[in-house]
Formats: C-alpha cells, sequence, structure tokens
C-alpha cells in the first residue's frame, strides 16, 4: 500500500506507530472530557429542576391554581 514505504522507498520507522498513538491519546482524553462534562451538566440540571419540582408539591397552592390552564401550562413547558 501506499503506507507500507516511506518516501523515498525506505521502511517505515518504528516510531512513527508510536506517533500516531501519541497523537491520539490527546484527542481522545479530550472527547472523553467533552462527555463527563456534559453528562456531569445534565445531572445538574436534573438536580435543579428536582429542586424546583420539590418545592412545588411541598407548597400549600390553592385547588384553583391546579385548576388554571395557564399554570398546567407552565408545568408542561418546564418539563
Amino acid at each position: 500500500g501506499l503506507l507500507a514505504t516511506a518516501p523515498g522507498g525506505e521502511q517505515p520507522r518504528r516510531g512513527s506507530k508510536l506517533r500516531r498513538l501519541a497523537l491520539a491519546w490527546p484527542i481522545a482524553a479530550l472527547v472523553v472530557s467533552l462527555v463527563a462534562i456534559a453528562y456531569w451538566e445534565d445531572q445538574q440540571r436534573t438536580a435543579e429542576l428536582a429542586d424546583i419540582d420539590a418545592a412545588m408539591l411541598s407548597d400549600d397552592l390553592p385547588l384553583s391554581a391546579y385548576l388554571d390552564h395557564g399554570f398546567n401550562a407552565y408545568l408542561s413547558r418546564s418539563r
């Protein structure tokens, strides 16, 4: 193949695979870091929404608030 020989017909050095691997590690670390950050932010958002839901459910709202169509629309939008 094209990658079997280096320019000038020489055999590739053993270090070339090592160099490619050395370049792949930072990219892999970056991808793993971005996935971990996205997961952490999602967990934080879920915890915040759970706190809001718990506060709403523990609050003494009048029955008319639950019957109000605007309140139901607000609840469906926030989910």
